[in-house]
């Protein structure tokens, strides 16, 4: 048992460092290497928050680590593949809007964290579809790059959740001040 409780923050950092071999292999244009990392990164997401909750190991400092890397993750995959996978402006819309989200979201945390101020800080279960969303649109993206309509709409359908979960995160910590 003892094992299994940091089971889950390793799946965390794991999603971190697998990160730079996504760049590589954008960057030099292995996109099936770069799907195989992207998915078990993806695994990892979904693994480390089953995990935990099975397990009942749920931490402070797994609550912090999970999402933290989850941001860092999706990120710096949507920004690498916008500079070494064509260019699309889906993917470049989707990357602008999640990095402003996701910035705005580490500077409330900090913000609520410094005030001490008692606002929900646990991810929208909506965040979690749009994250999975993001992630299987990156996939279907460095798999088919051809298929531009599909994409089209795939990456609109990101945008419009990462909107949506933006707004509603705003909501909460203007309804909680």
């Amino acid at each position: 048992m003892q094992l299994i409780s940091i089971v889950p923050n390793c799946l965390s950092i794991f999603r971190i460092l697998i990160a730079p071999l996504i760049v590589y292999t954008l960057k030099h244009n292995l996109n099936i290497c770069s799907v195989l990392c992207l998915t078990l990164g993806a695994l990892s997401d979904f693994f480390d928050g089953y995990l935990a909750r099975k397990f009942n190991v749920v931490s402070q400092l797994g609550a912090l680590l999970d999402p933290l890397s989850d941001k860092i993750f999706a990120n710096i995959v949507l920004w690498n593949m916008y500079i070494y996978s064509g260019r699309n402006i889906y993917v470049l819309i989707i990357a602008l809007i999640l990095s402003i989200r996701d910035l705005a979201l580490l500077i409330g945390s900090l913000f609520i964290l410094i005030n001490k101020y008692n606002i929900d800080m646990q991810p929208v279960f909506l965040s979690k579809i749009c994250t999975t969303l993001v992630f299987t649109f990156s996939i279907y993206y460095l798999l088919f790059p051809e298929h531009k309509k599909i994409i089209s709409y795939w990456g609109i359908l990101c945008i419009v959740l990462i909107l949506i979960t933006a707004m509603i995160y705003l909501y909460r910590f203007m309804k909680s001040k």
